[in-house]
């Protein structure tokens, strides 16, 4: 009977700690901010502190190369490069590959799952960023319902949860925009006395 009777203590302890696990992730999930793209019959969220801004979304495919992304190859995409992709090979994009960790759970166990889900969450590892802006993220599932693919433009966010409504991640991609490098003042200085040198010269021609 003390076996019986431990057994099923045991068996309601498990149960709390699963529920209170549970809510925690709920309760942490709410105190961020979703943003999703427009009601579809698939729909992409976002949910982060503070709030990112929905992009673009829409069908085919979303690699990070010209020519076969349809978010780089379209308006939509100007002015951005990729800088890593889940299941992107070694220095794929340059010293920014790495720079985007992206995970799926087990909903009982917390553990990572191999493959990838519904839901989830990511990190950008901003170290390795440096010289970008706008960093916008993508999620990319399967063709069989539109859209495949929603961009979010993260602003400050460096890290969330996200959630698919149909199908399973495919994998996710992180572009940004090159910042524009300053020039030096010593170029400004440069050039400025190569004017003041051609207007003495005009001068004393005249």
């Amino acid at each position: 009977k003390n076996l019986i009777c431990g057994c099923s203590a045991s068996k309601k302890i498990m149960f709390v700690a699963v529920v209170i696990i549970l809510l925690g992730s709920q309760i942490a999930s709410a105190a961020l901010i979703p943003t999703s793209s427009p009601a579809d019959a698939r729909v992409f969220t976002l949910f982060t502190d503070p709030a990112t801004t929905f992009l673009a979304s829409g069908g085919g495919n979303l690699n990070g190369h010209l020519g076969n992304d349809m978010f780089l190859d379209f308006l939509a995409g100007d002015g951005y490069v990729t800088l890593d992709k889940t299941g992107a090979e070694d220095n794929e994009f340059g010293n920014t590959t790495g720079s985007l960790i992206v995970n799926s759970y087990d909903a009982i166990t917390g553990d990572i799952l191999n493959q990838y889900g519904l839901t989830g969450d990511f990190e950008i590892i901003s170290s390795m960023l440096t010289g970008y802006t706008d960093l916008a993220f993508g999620l990319k599932t399967g063709n069989n319902l539109y859209p495949s693919w929603a961009i979010f433009s993260l602003g400050d966010v460096i890290k969330g949860e996200w959630e698919i409504s149909a199908n399973a991640l495919s994998h996710a991609i992180l572009y940004g925009k090159p910042s524009a490098v300053p020039v030096p003042a010593a170029v400004w200085l440069f050039g400025s006395g190569l004017i003041g040198l051609v207007s003495l010269r005009r001068k004393s021609t005249a």
